[in-house]
């Protein structure tokens, strides 16, 4: 494939190979392990070989990582390289700049890191990182792609809360779901809407697909390290709503509403590598994807991507698709639920 590798849509596909416990070095007849490994440069980068030019940024490099791992065979360079782009700050940059000084932390590819650096072990690189996540939340809850305090989305907001989750900030990524929560619609909207999760309003417009698929493992505290696709079933329960149920979202919600920037909140990585490495993002780049179940987080995964109780917004028609022991939740990724547990396979 010399000529039209994109390392980033490799990445990504290994570790969906990963997920559903399929080989990734014989994946659609493609071996996404050696194509992964040709693009990395002595350093330890990742990089694409395309038409257009190497595009590759943080995500591309996450999510090789990421992918790598569950097939047991990560170089340990790949993470030196990874771990050493932190900027003075603590946070991780979208774009790799040869000079420290124009380093600058960027939220999602932070959260994405920092999900690549506990996969591979690496519980010290990641503190930093986490310190300056919890200073980038808003008052509300949420995270701005943009400066602090600016409008939150959901798309960026999940990738941190599945960060800090996956790192035990229990109380900021409580904070972060309960701001997801009010993104998403109730009962008041119309019926194939509900449970859907808006970008930086609960509305269900061109943006709340992607959004929503973003916000799932977020609300069921997993993260990328966990996903295992090996017990899946088919179908979720439907969502049922009590007379007098109402109420999409919240309060927070209308007033970080708005537009800042990006329209998809596709993947951080930007370019050709955009839409295929990402699935967060804010309103910058084209972004990628992503705890908190203190607040409820895992209830919300197990029903259906529903809330529920008597103020109403949502309610489970009670039929949940998987079993109620542990912490496993669904999680809607391509049109198939996959149930989440820890997993963890790599080699050195």
């Amino acid at each position: 494939m010399k000529g039209d590798v994109n390392a980033g849509a490799a990445a990504k596909l290994a570790l969906v190979a990963g997920v559903e416990h399929r080989d990734a070095g014989a994946f659609g007849d493609v071996d996404l392990v050696k194509t992964l490994k040709d693009r990395m440069q002595d350093s330890g980068r990742f990089t694409d070989d395309t038409a257009s030019g190497d595009m590759s940024n943080q995500f591309t490099q996450s999510l090789a990582v990421l992918g790598l791992d569950r097939a047991g065979s990560l170089p340990e360079k790949a993470t030196d390289f990874l771990a050493k782009s932190r900027c003075k700050d603590g946070g991780y940059p979208l774009t790799f700049k040869s000079d420290p000084a124009k380093c600058k932390s960027d939220v999602d590819s932070t959260g994405l890191a920092v999900q690549a650096l506990l996969a591979a072990e690496r519980e010290d690189d990641v503190a930093p990182a986490l310190d300056w996540l919890e200073k980038r939340q808003n008052k509300n809850g949420g995270f701005a792609y943009g400066e602090p305090e600016s409008a939150a989305n959901s798309n960026t907001t999940a990738l941190a809360v599945q960060a800090l989750k996956a790192g035990e900030r229990e109380q900021a990524a409580a904070k972060g779901v309960a701001w997801l929560k009010t993104m998403q619609l109730g009962c008041d909207a119309k019926a194939a809407d509900r449970g859907a999760v808006g970008y930086m309003k609960p509305v269900a417009d061109g943006s709340a697909l992607r959004a929503t698929a973003q916000v799932i493992p977020a609300l069921a505290g997993q993260s990328l390290i966990e996903v295992d696709g090996a017990d899946a079933e088919p179908g979720l329960s439907d969502i049922v709503c009590a007379p007098g149920d109402g109420n999409s979202g919240g309060s927070d919600g209308g007033s970080d509403g708005g537009n800042s920037g990006g329209s998809d909140g596709g993947s951080s990585d930007g370019g050709s590598t955009g839409g295929d490495d990402g699935g967060s993002g804010g309103s910058g780049p084209d972004g990628s994807a992503n705890g908190g179940s203190d607040s409820g987080g895992s209830d919300a995964g197990s029903e259906g991507a529903s809330t529920e109780g008597p103020d109403g917004s949502l309610a489970s028609s009670g039929t949940t698709v998987l079993p109620a022991a542990g912490i496993s939740v669904a999680l809607l990724i391509g049109g198939t639920a996959l149930v989440l547990e820890r997993r963890r396979g790599r080699t050195s």
